[in-house]
């Protein structure tokens, strides 16, 4: 797997086209999804909405690396794990992902200067 460039998380439907512009002329030349939603994903609406959106980040040099997808209530809730795992494939669908890495988790709750190297 090739190392990825320095990127740009956008979350969709929160950034006007203008920011992918601004992007571009300082030299960012991927970018990483976030929050697919519906909007994206459901039927012949969902299906222009999402060629239009690629077609502006092919436009601008910012093609799609990554997807950051997250799930209402956790992945690992039993009480929705399946509806979760079900939407989290969707995105990956989406976005083309053949072989999709994951975290899951949290953060430690330690201080992160402590760490040390990992």
């Amino acid at each position: 797997m090739d190392k990825l460039k320095i990127g740009a998380m956008l979350r969709l439907g929160t950034f006007e086209p203008s920011y992918l512009e601004i992007l571009q002329e300082i030299g960012i030349r991927e970018s990483q999804i976030c929050r697919v939603t519906e909007k994206y994903l459901h039927g012949e609406a969902g299906m222009q909405e999402s060629a239009e959106l690629m077609q502006r980040l092919q436009q601008t040099q910012l093609p799609p690396t990554s997807i950051f997808v997250a799930a209402p209530g956790g992945i690992i809730d039993p009480k929705c794990r399946c509806q979760n795992m079900v939407n989290i494939c969707r995105q990956l669908n989406w976005a083309g992902i053949v072989t999709p890495f994951m975290q899951v988790g949290t953060y430690p709750t330690r201080n992160f200067a402590t760490l040390g190297p990992l």
